[in-house]
């Protein structure tokens, strides 16, 4: 998935992230519908013409979403005007046999399958540059108005290489390995930092555990590296530039127990939030959670965080959206959806409104960040594939028919 920003300032860049997820060979194609922040009601819907299978991106008042016929067909990427609506350019077939990636970093469009980056000018979407990058597999960017880090590995769980790339030229400025046996799961930046959430083990012996390592940006060396426990399940990192947040989760997993034998760990979830400076642990949260009665995508047990500002951090605890306060991890508000609520997500923050998703019900709610307050809420006749960031007070929801390529 495209790597996460904070989004809870308004006006700033945003990524929005896959919600769908499985393999169809036939399924309609996708939609955007422009919301009224304040009041849910929709401007504008513009059908497109491929369906929406990849992250989507807002930057300088653009659209950027991925579209893909199948699965294992070519991609295309298409820009829309945020504000009206209006198709400017789009760009395919695209060649792209793995997963699909996008980002926006300056006036560029950074995209990357398993094989390079390719750079587009984010106004015309004349190519710029094209980089392959050192190894195919697990293929992420992240970026932003200083530069582009991609990480990859040669095969998976091999050692995953980081590298900073020229937003002119694409070339790399510097590359360094991670230990091998660590696969990388989410990247974020900020500041003068490269975050990176890895998972795994040494050796098989070992059991695997989930780490973030801060890498510095100008060289790659790195700043400090903190284990935080076992999870099965891997969001993606949250920033707010003094903190970074992850959350752990585990259902039914079994670990290796040092003695050639295994170890059953019990379900738990844990949000532990990390100072940037050193590593250190601001505040964590542990709790059991109890085993889900259906599959674990789909289950509304566990705790996870969507988004972070410079006091409130945002998450889902079991069926109910949660406010922390960012410096203490002390619980602002909980606003519950009852215990047969389906998957709650979220992607964004408009202004004071949060905006969240549930998937399975087709449905975007926005809420108070200060108080939690329903504000409103909107249905949509389609599953809710991924929510971005608001431009000139709107928030742009894209929505597709049917399973469609995980990311």
């Amino acid at each position: 998935m495209a790597t996460r920003q904070v989004l809870l300032s308004v006006g700033a860049a945003a990524v929005g992230v896959m919600g769908v997820v499985g393999c169809s060979e036939d399924f309609p194609d996708g939609r955007v519908d422009a919301v009224d922040a304040d009041t849910g009601e929709v401007r504008w819907q513009v059908d497109v013409e491929h369906p929406l299978v990849g992250a989507a991106g807002i930057a300088h008042g653009l659209l950027v979403v991925w579209g893909r016929d199948r699965c294992d067909g070519p991609a295309y990427l298409v820009v829309h005007d945020a504000v009206s609506g209006e198709a400017r350019w789009s760009v395919g077939p695209v060649d792209a046999a793995g997963s699909l990636e996008v980002n926006t970093s300056g006036d560029m469009v950074l995209g990357a399958d398993d094989v390079e980056v390719v750079a587009w000018a984010l106004s015309s979407g004349m190519e710029r540059w094209r980089e392959r990058v050192v190894g195919n597999v697990d293929v992420r960017i992240a970026a932003d108005d200083a530069g582009i880090v991609t990480s990859a590995s040669e095969a998976p769980l091999a050692s995953a290489r980081i590298t900073d790339h020229d937003p002119v030229t694409g070339d790399g400025r510097w590359s360094v390995s991670l230990e091998a046996g660590r696969q990388v799961i989410d990247m974020a930046l900020t500041g003068d930092l490269v975050l990176v959430r890895t998972w795994g083990a040494v050796t098989p012996a070992l059991t695997p555990t989930t780490e973030v390592q801060a890498l510095d940006r100008t060289d790659g060396t790195t700043r400090w590296r903190t284990d935080i426990g076992v999870s099965e399940t891997a969001p993606p990192l949250v920033v707010n530039g003094e903190v970074v947040v992850a959350a752990l989760s585990t259902i039914a997993f079994s670990v290796p127990d040092g003695a050639g034998g295994t170890r059953d760990l019990g379900p738990s979830s844990s949000v532990v939030a990390l100072q940037t400076t050193d590593g250190a642990t601001r505040w964590r949260l542990d709790r059991p959670s109890p085993a889900p009665s259906g599959p674990t995508r789909d289950a509304p047990g566990g705790v996870t965080v969507f988004d972070a500002d410079a006091l409130t951090v945002v998450g889902r605890d079991r069926s109910a959206l949660v406010a922390w306060d960012a410096a203490t991890g002390t619980e602002r508000w909980r606003t519950e959806f009852g215990a047969g609520a389906a998957w709650v997500e979220s992607q964004l923050v408009v202004a004071t409104e949060l905006v969240p998703f549930d998937r399975s019900s087709h449905a975007v709610r926005a809420f108070q960040l200060d108080t939690g307050e329903l504000q409103w809420t909107i249905q949509t006749p389609r599953p809710v594939v991924s929510v971005s960031d608001n431009i000139a007070n709107l928030v742009l929801v894209q929505t597709g028919d049917g399973p469609g390529c995980s990311d």
